[in-house]
């Protein structure tokens, strides 16, 4: 297939990106919509996959079930086809699948999913790739909603450990506490864990290493409902407030 004949994948994220960090979510979804049909008419299935992430993380994100989970179906079919699941970059789809099977109610379904992508990352990475530290945080949030918490706290750690050695993982970092604070609760809503989690996430979020960018604004609003939830109101509202001045000054 000729370049001409094909999707130039570089050029479509880079527009995708922008968008989001403009939160221009109608355009985003027109433009990922129009180029999965371009693909799909050229024959190009590798943009073609590429694409279908996007798509699971977009409506991931926008909680829309239906095209979330067509995504993933037509996703899982071209790694199939095309036998792509011991290939990292087949594996990290799967990854996104099983993620967005998760937050649209399917964990158990999702969980066998993230141990075959787990299996290719043991294959073909360095153990302290930072691949890991996603692959880890999504089973962990998996096993919470099937009630395995040691099996989440198991992976939420291994996140934490891939993470403090990346460059610029504070806000996952803080993203993790979260969801670990969420997990203690779920267990024990009197933890002694769940402010100290908190605490963490705090430090991460306030350190002076992170950029105030398009990244930390979506890390903030992920963050801000927790804050708010287990009783830190002044820490959420600043959160939020933040959140909304970096988007707005990306308009």
């Amino acid at each position: 297939m000729s370049d001409s004949n094909k999707i130039n994948v570089p050029d479509f994220l880079k527009t995708l990106d922008r968008l989001f960090a403009s939160e221009n979510l109608e355009k985003a979804e027109q433009l990922l919509e129009s180029t999965l049909e371009k693909a799909r008419s050229l024959g190009d299935w590798s943009a073609e996959i590429s694409i279908l992430s996007e798509m699971m993380g977009f409506y991931r994100r926008n909680n829309k079930a239906d095209k979330g989970l067509k995504a993933v179906q037509d996703g899982l079919a071209l790694i199939e086809k095309h036998s792509l699941k011991s290939s990292v970059s087949g594996a990290t789809v799967m990854l996104n699948a099983a993620t967005t099977l998760k937050a649209f109610g399917k964990a158990a379904e999702g969980i066998p999913v993230f141990k075959a992508a787990e299996r290719t990352f043991n294959d073909k990475l360095d153990p302290n790739d930072y691949r890991f530290a996603g692959l880890y945080n999504n089973m962990a949030l998996s096993y919470v909603d099937t009630d395995d918490l040691k099996s989440a706290e198991e992976y939420y750690l291994r996140a934490l450990s891939i993470l403090s050695t990346c460059e610029n993982g504070e806000c996952e970092m803080a993203v993790t506490y979260c969801n670990m604070a969420y997990m203690y609760h779920k267990a024990d809503p009197e933890d002694e864990r769940i402010n100290k989690v908190m605490s963490r996430a705090e430090e991460c979020l306030e350190s002076q290493k992170v950029a105030r960018d398009g990244y930390y604004a979506f890390t903030a609003s992920k963050c801000y409902s927790a804050f708010e939830y287990f009783g830190f109101f002044v820490y959420a509202d600043k959160l939020k407030k933040i959140s909304e001045k970096i988007y707005e000054s990306n308009r």
